[in-house]
């Protein structure tokens, strides 16, 4: 809920791309439509990793396995 809340404030132009999905356990939100860059995108889904599962495309997948494998946290 808090990614989609941000998502909403921060991209106020992604809402027409936001979908509730709901199911007998819990509520989810599919963002589903066009980005001109992955950086962006990427740093938001970075930032709630913990929150956010990336289901596709390959590309942006690679493009944040790629981003996580260049962090030096630790």
């Amino acid at each position: 809920m808090r990614a989609y809340v941000l998502m909403r404030e921060e991209f106020p132009l992604s809402q027409p791309y936001l979908e509730k999905e709901e199911n007998e356990d819990s509520k989810s939100y599919l963002f589903n439509g066009p980005v001109l860059h992955f950086k962006g995108v990427g740093r938001f889904v970075m930032g709630l990793a913990d929150e956010i599962t990336v289901l596709g495309p390959t590309e942006f997948k690679n493009f944040i396995k790629d981003k996580m494998k260049q962090q030096k946290l630790i």
